[in-house]
C-alpha cells in the first residue's frame, strides 16, 4: 500500500507531475492507489492536528466511475503537493511523516 507513496517520494522532484501520474496509473492498481490516498490523508491529517500548521485541505471524495484511477492519482499528487508546498516533509514533521511511511512499507 505505501510502496506507491515511497515511489512518489523518490520521484516527485525528478519527474513532471503529468509524467509521474502516468507512471503510477500504469503501474499501480486501484487498491494500491486508494490505499496510498488513505494513508497519506491519515498521515497529513495527523500532522495538521498535532502541529501549528494552517492548511486548507481540499475535500477529496472516494472516486468512482471509469476515470477513478486517474482521479485518485490526481488526489494523491494534490495532497503530496500541498504537503510539499507547506514543507511538511522538510519541517519538524518530516521525521513523523517518514516514520509512518517506513512503517507502512514494512507491512
Amino acid at each position: 500500500m505505501c510502496e506507491t507513496l515511497c515511489f512518489i517520494r523518490q520521484h516527485y522532484e525528478r519527474l513532471q507531475i503529468n509524467d509521474l501520474k502516468a507512471v503510477i496509473c500504469s503501474f499501480y492498481n486501484e487498491d494500491e492507489l486508494f490505499g496510498a490516498k488513505d494513508v497519506l490523508l491519515k498521515v497529513i491529517g495527523q500532522v495538521l492536528r498535532d502541529g501549528d500548521v494552517d492548511v486548507d485541505m481540499p475535500r477529496l471524495p472516494k472516486r468512482q466511475g471509469e476515470n477513478k484511477l486517474k482521479q485518485t492519482a490526481d488526489d494523491v499528487l494534490k495532497i503530496w503537493t500541498i504537503a510539499d508546498e507547506h514543507k511538511l516533509y522538510e519541517s519538524e514533521y518530516r521525521l513523523y511523516v517518514l516514520t509512518v511511511l517506513r512503517k507502512c512499507r514494512r507491512k
